[in-house]
């Protein structure tokens, strides 16, 4: 927690310390903080999602244009911020191309504004290309993996309901953090998914499982949601990812769509989106 506190004191000083320098007209970091400040759509994000693209556009701020150059990207003019510009600052990034392309993302998000709304002469962002990531992705948990886990952690402990919410629904770490008995009627679970749910809204109704229903009986749950922490209180996303299965939620997610057999359910308990 001391270390954590730490970095979330220097990340404020960051910030703060960039809103207080002398910004240029028409430049990058003058076109960035417009968009933070009076684009829509990026207010309309979630908290979280808006923290982390300002975080990622701010870093580019103080990367110098050239290696040996004391000129900084935060006072490039926006007439000099061309697609080579973008290029540089994806490329340095190129060592970890999910990052490298989330940097990209962010910038072309702020040109397209910029564009619309008359602050940017071109989109110079949309001629540089993302990188193609190769690789197979999370890899499932096999079935093995499954029972080895389970003969850990009993019916009746909180990581196996974690388990249990995770694979019998398919589910996103921030919606099963947040299913409790609100959403149950007549054997089913119906919610909105949470990603998304300000833009384009899912609501979800799906079967709750026989054994996933048995998991639930058998489990200390809390009054609004079904998973609570040691102070018996729901679980944050940050704070179910720390305490949660070692592999990732998103393993365990693809290992429920790798094995289900949706034939072995009557029409009327496959999932249903309304």
């Amino acid at each position: 927690m001391e270390e954590y506190d730490k970095a979330r004191k220097s990340a404020q000083a960051a910030s703060q310390g960039i809103l207080t320098r002398p910004i240029l007209p028409n430049t990058w970091s003058w076109l960035c903080l417009r968009y933070f400040a009076e684009c829509a759509e990026y207010k309309h994000l979630d908290p979280r999602t808006q923290r982390v693209r300002r975080q990622i556009l701010e870093a580019t701020f103080d990367e110098p244009i050239k290696p040996d150059s004391d000129k900084l990207f935060r006072d490039l003019p926006l007439a000099k911020m061309n697609a080579s510009a973008i290029r540089v600052l994806r490329d340095r990034k190129r060592d970890k191309k999910g990052s490298a392309n989330n940097r990209l993302k962010a910038m072309r998000q702020v040109f397209k504004w910029g564009v619309a709304e008359g602050h940017a002469p071109t989109d110079p962002a949309r001629e540089v290309a993302r990188f193609k990531i190769g690789g197979e992705g999370f890899r499932p948990w096999s079935l093995q993996d499954v029972a080895q886990f389970e003969a850990r952690h009993p019916v009746g402990t909180r990581a196996r309901l974690a388990l249990a919410l995770l694979l019998y629904t398919g589910q996103r770490r921030s919606d099963v953090i947040r299913f409790g008995k609100q959403h149950v009627k007549n054997g089913s679970l119906t919610f909105t998914q949470r990603k998304g749910r300000k833009r384009t809204p899912i609501t979800l109704t799906l079967p709750i499982l026989s054994e996933l229903q048995r998991i639930i009986d058998a489990s200390p749950c809390g009054d609004l949601t079904f998973l609570v922490n040691e102070l018996k209180r729901p679980f944050s996303d940050a704070g179910f990812g720390n305490k949660s299965i070692k592999r990732t939620c998103h393993s365990v997610r693809h290992t429920g769509c790798a094995n289900w057999q949706p034939q072995s359910l009557p029409t009327t308990a496959r999932p249903r989106i309304s």
